[in-house]
């Protein structure tokens, strides 16, 4: 019965002090989120996210990047629908369209970038963000090109990916640094 035990205590020592040597911790979230243009934003991402505690800054560009697919697919499956069947016009059906395809085209990319996160193939994580960033962008944008100007109707979902993009950027950052030296 104490081997038992003593072994138990051995493995829960263990999983502890490789628990805390891995984890990220708050101090070094907040460092990252005082980087945003939006650090509250930023800190309640990740302190809401369970799978922050445990993550590295590795986890934590994974994190960023799963949050960024989440909101794309919350989008897709909340929003186009309840709006497609209020817009009557022509040109609202048209500006939708190109909303519709560029959020089926940015989660292309986002995935992308996660299996690149997931290799540490940091060049190629900015290279699939930045195009899922465009495709987003050009979402918004499509509300403000001809008459009549409006306002994109996802535009605050677009903005809240736009903000996790620059946190997964930021956290990509550090690690290219990190090569480079």
């Amino acid at each position: 019965m104490a081997s038992l035990l003593h072994q138990t205590l051995i493995f829960v020592l263990f999983c502890i002090c490789f628990f805390v040597v891995e984890a990220i911790d708050l101090p070094s979230v907040e460092a990252v989120c005082k980087k945003t243009q939006d650090y509250n934003f930023c800190l309640k991402s990740f302190t809401d996210d369970p799978r922050t505690p445990a993550a590295d800054m590795h986890g934590l560009e994974l994190i960023s990047i799963s949050l960024t697919i989440i909101q794309i697919q919350a989008t897709q499956s909340n929003n186009f629908t309840t709006i497609g069947k209020r817009i009557t016009d022509p040109v609202g059906k048209k500006r939708l369209g190109v909303c519709i395809s560029n959020y089926d085209d940015a989660l292309a990319k986002f995935q992308g970038a996660i299996r690149a996160a997931q290799n540490k193939a940091y060049m190629d994580v900015i290279n699939w963000i930045r195009d899922g960033f465009n495709k987003i962008v050009e979402c918004e944008n499509i509300y403000r090109m001809g008459e009549p100007i409006a306002v994109c109707p996802v535009s605050g979902e677009n903005h809240k990916i736009i903000k996790l993009t620059e946190i997964t950027l930021i956290i990509n950052d550090g690690f290219i640094q990190h090569i480079s030296t």
